[in-house]
């Protein structure tokens, strides 16, 4: 259920002092809001159920992105409340506020974008942040989501084995590789990040976590095979260049590059959200689209 926006408005001036004046819902999977203040000032605030998530979990998410702004990476930045926290507590809900950022969304990204994108990921994973956060590997991407996917999509058995199989191959090579770990944004894709005509900011670190570096290239290169918008090859290629502008992959993270698709896709499949696992909406549709992708990473990644 949406806020009541009057209360909205009251409880974000006791929490931040600002003085909010309009308050804009955003067209966001997220319940989220733009605001103004009385001196003009204008600010994002996005709201997360109490029953959603942990206290403890946002504030490691705050501190993540605060710290990667005093890193001079391009992101959002947080702002604390009058009691020096990030996060408040407004009624049954928590709320992030952060300062309001210039530039556009993009539903088709360039090979310019790209390219900005891949330096400014290489940046992120040279962060000095120390922030405990969860893991996101092949337990969290293989072993856990399998159960789930075997749990809610019973009914396709054939399409169960194919990827069981796959998620067994993965596992055993991604073993056998030496591949180092960052804190990773989690979710790095253009719907996460704000451009302008030579900037990109990277948004929304809710899914952060500590992973292989090559992690969130191959979620980006996950976003460009599962949306086929624009030449793939040359986006990626873009993205890539732009990475290793500032950070090079090895060559075993990039021959590790498949197996972290497969990955990403198995976990794509099982992953609905937090919820328990009787209130979930298993939908064919989502499943059959992501289920093709592997034969289309077949196809790139022989």
């Amino acid at each position: 259920m949406k806020i009541n926006i009057r209360y909205l408005k009251q409880k974000l001036n006791e929490a931040y002092d600002i003085n909010v004046t309009d308050v804009t819902p955003l067209s966001s999977m997220h319940e989220l809001y733009k605001l103004k203040t009385t001196c003009s000032r204008r600010y994002v605030v996005k709201l997360y159920k109490v029953s959603d998530c942990s206290l403890s979990q946002l504030t490691s998410i705050t501190e993540f992105n605060a710290s990667l702004k005093a890193d001079g990476v391009s992101v959002t930045l947080p702002k604390k409340g009058v009691d020096g926290d990030y996060v408040q507590h407004l009624g049954d809900k928590y709320a992030v506020l952060s300062h309001f950022v210039h530039g556009d969304t993009v539903s088709t990204i360039s090979a310019s974008q790209c390219y900005l994108f891949g330096r400014e990921c290489a940046r992120l994973h040279l962060t000095k942040s120390r922030q405990d956060l969860p893991d996101k590997k092949a337990k969290e991407l293989l072993t856990f989501p399998l159960l789930n996917i075997k749990a809610g999509y019973s009914h396709k058995q054939q399409e169960i084995d194919v990827i069981e199989n796959l998620a067994t191959q993965a596992e055993l090579s991604l073993s056998k590789l030496s591949l180092p770990e960052v804190l990773c944004h989690g979710d790095f894709h253009w719907g996460n990040a704000i451009f302008s005509s030579q900037q990109v900011t990277i948004l929304d670190f809710d899914f952060c976590c500590r992973s292989w570096r090559i992690y969130d290239p191959v979620v980006f290169l996950w976003n460009l095979l599962f949306t086929n918008c624009g030449d793939i090859k040359q986006q990626w290629s873009a993205f890539l260049s732009g990475y290793q502008s500032i950070s090079v992959l090895s060559d075993e993270e990039l021959n590790a590059i498949p197996w972290v698709l497969v990955a990403q896709n198995i976990w794509h499949i099982g992953f609905i959200g937090e919820a328990k696992i009787d209130e979930w909406d298993f939908d064919d549709y989502w499943f059959d689209r992501k289920f093709e992708l592997f034969e289309v990473i077949r196809e790139i990644c022989p």
